[in-house]
């Protein structure tokens, strides 16, 4: 497997999704075809995350140097920063995150044997510590659910306590470590797969912008649209399948346990969630993908869809600014980065 096929690793996560207030129907126009305009990468690294932060684009790496940062529209290098390492300005085992801010990003890592969650803004010259807070043990094993809104929220995946030990969702006051809300009934299921029995859930990635948060499932094809207010999820609209079937009704046989949404993003107006329309069986054996990237805005409302004129690409960001989608080839090196003009 080359390096940069850690893009194609899912983690797994199960949730569904509290009561709300309906369904949107969210209708979609067929997929528009777009070309890409390639922006060469002369940095050599592997890369792990991306992160567009208004006019830049932060990367999180797989190297010494955790983060390198370029300029938007052209992907035009400025600066690489942060060390690995247990020093005042290094970084021990990170793990950044997105925020709902749009410079801002988050990074948990350990201070004085501490875990802590960090909040970092992207500037022309450097990256910048703007907050530090105690980390309130979320899943490092989920960290694709894991989101800071509002500069002091964290919505993160937890692990329940018993007797049932599943997880949930929390939101949680980073200051306090109050959990000041819960998105619960988990469940897991049994995929018999490769000689043995795999435990799985319905995969769910987040994404923010301000105090709204959006929730793609993996599985369930349902795309769930949040407000946080007073310390609460409020369901907006519901969008898809509905969110938490019965284990019963997912097929044993992985060619027919499908995976439809496989990444998140969202700005002030707009949520770009990608669907991969393909199933577990064909994931593990490296078959050709063609997502499509749905758009809708906060209501629920479908404003477009988009597929690329090549396949196998992994968006890794979306610029709704200069209405740009981001994508690499997770099979090839990191050498360039594709650019959809939408």
């Amino acid at each position: 497997m080359k390096p940069n096929a850690i893009f194609l690793l899912l983690g797994v996560l199960g949730l569904c999704a509290c009561g709300g207030e309906g369904k949107a129907s969210g209708a979609l126009p067929a997929p528009e075809v777009l070309a890409a305009d390639s922006l060469w990468v002369h940095e050599i690294f592997r890369p792990l995350k991306f992160f567009p932060l208004g006019d830049r684009m932060v990367v999180q790496t797989l190297e010494d140097t955790v983060f390198y940062v370029y300029g938007l529209p052209d992907f035009d290098f400025r600066y690489a920063q942060g060390c690995r390492g247990e020093g005042p300005d290094e970084f021990l085992s990170p793990i950044a995150m997105p925020t709902g801010g749009e410079d801002v990003f988050s990074v948990r890592t350990y201070r004085g044997g501490q875990r802590t969650m960090e909040l970092y803004r992207a500037l022309d010259t450097a990256l910048v510590k703007v907050g530090s807070f105690g980390d309130w043990g979320f899943d490092p094993n989920y960290q694709m659910a894991c989101v800071v809104v509002e500069d002091s929220l964290l919505v993160g995946a937890f692990i329940e306590d018993a007797p049932h030990r599943r997880h949930v969702l929390r939101l949680v006051d980073l200051r306090s470590g109050e959990v000041l809300d819960s998105l619960t009934d988990f469940y897991e299921y049994t995929l018999p797969f490769g000689g043995r029995e795999n435990i799985g859930r319905n995969t769910a990635w987040v994404a923010a912008s301000g105090a709204r948060l959006a929730i793609a499932y993996q599985e369930t094809q349902t795309l769930a649209l949040y407000e946080i207010k007073d310390g609460r999820f409020r369901q907006v609209a519901s969008l898809g399948d509905e969110p938490a079937p019965g284990r019963e009704s997912f097929d044993p046989d992985p060619s027919r346990s499908r995976v439809s949404y496989v990444a998140l993003f969202a700005d002030s107006d707009r949520v770009y969630a990608v669907n991969a329309h393909t199933d577990v069986a064909a994931l593990v054996q490296g078959e050709d993908r063609d997502v499509v990237v749905e758009v809708y805005d906060w209501t629920g409302r479908g404003l477009g869809a988009y597929r690329f004129d090549r396949k196998n690409l992994w968006v890794v960001g979306v610029d709704g600014k200069r209405k740009t989608i981001y994508a690499v080839d997770p099979r090839q090196d990191f050498d360039r980065i594709y650019a959809y003009r939408f």
